[in-house]
C-alpha cells in the first residue's frame, strides 16, 4: 500500500499502524509544503510514485487537495485502488471567508479530478457527501462513509463535574475564529456574565483577536492529552457552534468524558449529538443561551453517562479499523 497524508495527525497516524499490520506500507508525507515547497514536493511525489506504484495494489489518501492529484492519476493509469478520505475543507467552500480548497481556482481544480477519478472516497461523515455534490459533480467512483473511532479509555470521567462550559479550538487567523464560531461563543459568554467559560487551545498567539470577555478563561500552549482529558472530565458542558464541520473529534472526546453537548448543526454533530444534548438548528445568540443555561442547569447525571456510552459503542477504532479492510478486500 501507498499511503498519502497531509501533516502529522492522530487519526491519519491510527489508519497508517493499522495498514501496517496487513499490507507493506510505503508512506509519502506534505506536512509543510507551501508556496514553493509545494512545487519541490509535487516533482518529489511524482517520482516517488514512478518508482513505487508498480509493486502496490492500493493508494490510500487522506484528504483532497494538491497531493491527492498524483495518487489518484497514478492508481488509474496503472489500474490500481485509490481510496480518498473526505475530511472537510474538501467538501465544502465559503467565498466570504476564503475558506475551503475550492478558494484556489488551481487547487480546487486539481482536487476535483482527484476527487472525480478515485475508485472510493471514504467520507468521515455523510453530511459532506451533500456538500461534495454540489461542488464536485459526476464523481465517478463509490462512496463509503466510515467515522473517526475513539478508544473509550482514554476519555473519560475521573472527577467531579465542575460548572463551566468548555470549548476546544485552534485558531490563528479571523478567519479561523468565524469558521470554529468562537466569535458567536464570545457572544453567547457576554450574555451570561454569571457563568464560566473556558477556551482550551494550543497556540499562543492571536488570544487578541477574540476581544473575550471577563467569564471566558483561555489556557493556551503547548498541552498533553492528559491534560485536556482533565478539562474534559470537570466540565459540565461542551460547545462547539462551528459554521462547518465533518466529524468533528472534539465532541465524541468530551461526551466520552460525559459532558453535555451544545452543538450548532454543522457537519456530522446533530447526529453523533442525537438527543443526548441541544442542537442548535438555527444560528441565534438567544437560543444558544437558552440551551447553554439548560445544560448548565440539568441535575441529571444519566444525560453524560448515556453520551459517553452512545460514543462507547457505535465510534469506536475496532468498527472503524473493521469497515476500512472490508472495503479494501471488495
Amino acid at each position: 500500500m501507498l499511503f498519502f497524508k497531509k501533516g502529522e495527525s492522530t487519526f491519519s497516524g491510527k489508519d497508517e499502524q493499522l495498514f501496517q499490520k496487513h499490507f507493506n506500507v510505503t508512506t509519502c508525507n506534505q506536512e509543510g509544503a507551501k508556496g514553493l515547497q509545494l512545487g519541490f514536493f509535487l516533482i518529489r511525489q511524482f517520482f516517488f510514485l514512478f518508482k513505487n506504484i508498480w509493486k502496490t495494489d492500493y493508494v490510500f489518501i487522506w484528504f483532497g487537495d494538491f497531493h491527492a492529484f498524483f495518487p489518484v492519476l497514478f492508481a488509474r493509469l496503472f489500474n490500481k485502488k485509490s481510496y480518498l478520505i473526505i475530511g472537510g475543507s474538501d467538501a465544502v467552500h465559503i467565498p466570504s471567508l476564503n475558506y475551503g480548497v475550492y478558494d484556489h481556482p488551481v487547487r480546487g481544480y486539481i482536487t476535483k479530478i482527484a476527487i472525480r477519478n478515485a475508485h472510493c472516497l471514504l467520507p468521515v461523515d455523510k453530511s459532506l457527501l451533500v456538500t461534495l455534490y454540489e461542488l464536485v459533480p459526476n464523481i465517478r467512483g463509490e462512496k463509503v462513509v466510515i467515522p473517526i473511532g475513539y478508544k473509550a479509555t482514554q476519555w473519560k470521567k475521573d472527577h467531579p463535574k465542575e460548572r463551566f462550559v468548555l470549548c476546544v479550538s485552534h485558531f490563528m487567523s479571523w478567519t479561523r475564529i468565524k469558521i470554529k464560531g468562537l466569535d458567536f461563543l464570545m457572544e453567547v459568554a457576554r450574555r451570561m456574565p454569571n457563568e464560566k467559560f473556558v477556551l482550551f487551545r494550543d497556540m499562543n498567539n492571536s488570544k487578541h483577536l477574540l476581544n473575550a470577555p471577563d467569564n471566558v478563561e483561555i489556557l493556551s500552549g503547548r498541552f498533553t492529552l492528559d491534560q485536556l482529558a482533565y478539562y474534559y472530565s470537570r466540565a459540565k458542558v461542551y460547545t462547539q457552534f462551528s459554521l462547518t464541520e465533518g466529524f468533528p473529534s472534539v465532541i465524541c472526546e468530551a461526551m466520552l468524558s460525559e459532558c453535555i453537548p451544545v452543538v450548532s448543526s454543522a457537519g456530522g454533530m446533530p447526529e453523533i449529538v442525537g438527543d443526548l444534548g441541544y442542537v442548535m438548528k438555527d444560528r441565534d445568540v438567544d437560543t444558544a443561551v437558552k440551551m447553554v443555561q439548560m445544560a448548565l442547569d440539568t441535575e441529571d447525571e444519566k444525560i453524560g453517562k448515556a453520551a459517553r456510552e452512545k460514543i462507547k459503542t457505535y465510534y469506536t477504532p475496532e468498527i472503524r479499523a473493521e469497515r476500512l479492510l472490508e472495503v479494501l478486500s471488495e
